[in-house]
């Protein structure tokens, strides 16, 4: 039968494996040329070896588990590739991966010639080595390998997830850095390339050794915190903290534990800093995930590590740092729930007549198709929840196409021919691309036809492969020319299922390029987190819709309010298209002014309910936000520093205009009304003119 090999400019040849070369002997010369010096001290059964390396004077010892990379045996498949060991494996090797100064490793040795350098082929122990004792293949791919030659790395994920690589031999001290990261994701090959083996020093057993230990993250913490007015929260921490010590993108998304999660490595070590910083006094946590600088870590300016690391045992510490990464306890949004407001109809119904929503019976093979060529968008705001179906929720969708069952209509906005947008049937559109395009899973649960568990699309019949590729399916496709405003109220209608969008998730959608740019750039200010006292989530898009707001009562008249805010808010980011840069910038420096104004007036209570404020925080209130964070940036300098020097008459003031009944029904219900809206603004307006003698 017809078997593909590769020679070494990478291109491929039909030709019997090369099998005459010594795959022990491949990988001294391998560790020799990579100045591992390696020492030889065990040949045992089943071609498990043990070879001492030494990396700058330290010696440790590499537990390898070798093979020749062959042939891959399945009659149907001429371009996979294994190593095949035998039941007389040895586990010692696999027993010793967690001992101190030991790696243990698959490896596979790949040649097509004996005058080429070997390509070296590796496979997780964690993912395999249960198999030791008895006989088991590794598998990969010929063009894996043949990637490996023009991109010095290569991945290759099989059928069941698992994720092997190959590499040319002057990679392999970085492999034995990053190993436990390029067998669990796939990564880009710049990372890894641009990633210097020289500067890791020493060798890092557990494949960790480019991102600094916990007692060297404590002063990168303080730093942050210093640089945001001594508050941030967990994820700009670490996004900033990554940002300061240039890490790479690998690096920065190594996951610390899959089994506990999605935490990364970086993310795991900076909680550890943060508890040994506040058992020291220099940080506290006032609410989940936000962490600020004590009146002592405002003061410190040198940190003693060895002093830091006395300060509680490595199993209390432990047990604290698990109550802060793994609590279930949800982040309470922090934001008032608005009352009466939906009720409020649409105060400019569209035109039916322009409804403009095309009926469409297509075969998945051409839907197949579109998402192959990436003309039907899965990466828009609705990308995070493509993927959410589990494995047995995907097989049975493909189950149901098998045994013809009609699937539901699938939505797309169509406006853009060579850009399709999902409205409606992601999750489906996910499932079938990863069966049949990506083949990134094989069924499994099947309830009908369990005999084909376990198969991918290609290992499917020819003929239940045409069933899924000329299975007809429906579709309504929203007709180029549909004006923003119907195409919202389109979508906000069919968005009904479980996984139900926000309207601010949708309008984001609607409106990608500048304006969903723009409302992410404010929506990602330090100004806006602290003067919100980082209470309002980024789920759910939460925080661009308070932009988005923000921008509404900035850009456009509040005449023109016709007590539509959903109207507004979208008339808005039309109008974001239609701005130059230069008044983008203007826009971005009035945002940032007057939050920190927000923030010198109010504090912690910034945009929140001033009555009984003694007592306490109140939640965020989007009606006060909207009239303070705009009227306060439409004030220039002068008159901003005017209102802060007379902050204890303004928050009195504030205070006593929230005692009156008619304000406080204008921001506490109904506060979409046109009324009520224009009540709030006239009354704080009036009242920042009281005290800044500044027109508006």
């Amino acid at each position: 039968m017809q078997r593909t090999e590769i020679i070494e400019n990478g291109q491929l040849l039909n030709q019997e494996p090369f099998t005459d070369f010594n795959e022990f002997e491949e990988l001294i010369y391998v560790l020799r040329d990579n100045g591992l010096s390696p020492n030889p001290i065990l040949n045992g059964r089943g071609g498990y070896h043990v070879v001492e390396i030494t990396e700058k004077g330290r010696p440790i010892r590499l537990h390898l588990y070798l093979k020749k990379v062959t042939f891959g045996g399945r009659e149907n498949r001429p371009e996979e590739k294994r190593a095949q060991f035998s039941a007389a494996l040895d586990r010692r090797g696999y027993q010793a991966k967690d001992e101190p100064d030991n790696i243990s490793l698959i490896i596979g040795i790949y040649k097509s010639s004996a005058d080429i350098p070997p390509i070296i082929c590796s496979w997780r122990i964690e993912d395999w080595g249960q198999n030791i004792g008895r006989a088991f293949n590794c598998f990969t791919d010929v063009k894996c390998i043949q990637a490996s030659y023009a991109h010095m790395i290569a991945q290759h994920k099989t059928a069941v997830g698992q994720i092997s690589c190959a590499f040319r031999p002057e990679f392999f001290k970085t492999y034995l850095n990053f190993r436990n990261v390029v067998h669990v994701q796939l990564v880009e090959d710049e990372d890894l390339l641009k990633s210097d083996p020289e500067s890791m020093s020493p060798l890092d057993t557990d494949g960790l050794s480019f991102i600094p230990k916990m007692e060297d993250l404590l002063e990168p913490v303080m730093t942050v915190l210093r640089s945001h007015g001594g508050v941030s929260n967990v994820e700009h921490m670490e996004e900033e903290i990554a940002e300061m010590l240039e890490l790479s993108q690998l690096s920065r998304g190594l996951i610390h534990n899959l089994e506990e999660g999605y935490r990364t490595e970086l993310g795991y070590r900076l909680a550890w800093a943060r508890f040994y910083l506040r058992m020291a006094g220099l940080v506290t946590s006032p609410k989940r995930k936000i962490w600020k600088l004590t009146q002592l870590g405002e003061q410190t300016l040198v940190i003693d590590k060895n002093h830091i690391k006395r300060l509680r045992s490595h199993q209390q510490a432990a047990q604290e740092i698990d109550q802060e990464l793994f609590s279930d306890a949800e982040q309470q949004d922090g934001v008032e729930v608005e009352q009466g407001n939906d009720d409020l109809r649409i105060a400019t119904p569209f035109d039916p007549n322009l409804v403009d929503i095309r009926t469409k019976s297509m075969s998945l093979d051409l839907i197949l198709k579109r998402l192959n060529r990436q003309t039907i968008n899965m990466f828009t705001s609705f990308q995070r929840k493509a993927g959410l179906w589990g494995l047995s929720e995907q097989s049975r969708l493909i189950e149901s196409i098998l045994v013809k069952i009609p699937l539901p209509v699938f939505y797309f906005d169509g406006s853009d021919d060579e850009n399709w947008l999902v409205v409606d049937g992601l999750q489906r559109l996910s499932a079938l691309d990863g069966f049949v395009n990506q083949e990134s899973f094989a069924l499994a649960n099947l309830e009908f036809l369990d005999k084909f568990n376990g198969m991918k699309f290609s290992q499917l019949p020819p003929y239940l492969q045409r069933r899924i590729e000329e299975f007809e399916i429906t579709a309504y496709i929203i007709a180029p020319g549909t004006p923003q405003n119907l195409k919202f109220n389109v979508f906000k209608r069919i968005n009904t299922g479980g996984l139900t969008l926000s309207t601010q998730e949708i309008r984001n959608a609607l409106h990608q390029g500048h304006p969903a740019n723009f409302v992410k750039q404010l929506a990602d200010q330090s100004t806006f987190k602290v003067a919100t006292d980082f209470s309002i989530s980024e789920d759910r898009m939460l925080d661009r819709e308070f932009v988005n707001r923000f921008l509404a009562f900035y850009l456009l008249p509040i005449k023109d309010y016709q007590s539509d805010l959903e109207a507004f808010l979208n008339q808005a980011m039309e109008k974001l298209y239609d701005i130059s840069a230069l008044e983008s910038s203007e826009l971005f420096e009035a945002f940032n002014n007057g939050m920190k104004t927000a923030t010198a007036l109010f504090g912690i209570h910034a945009f929140r309910k001033l009555t009984g404020h003694q007592q306490g925080q109140k939640p965020i209130n989007k009606a006060l936000f909207e009239v303070w964070s705009v009227l306060l940036s439409k004030l220039d300098p002068r008159a901003q520093r005017q209102l802060i020097a007379n902050k204890t008459a303004v928050l009195a003031a504030a205070e006593a205009l929230e005692a009156e009944e008619s304000f406080r029904k204008a921001i506490s219900s109904s506060t979409n009304d046109k009324s009520r809206v224009k009540m709030r603004f006239d009354a704080i307006n009036d009242l920042i003119q009281t005290y800044t003698r500044y027109d508006h």
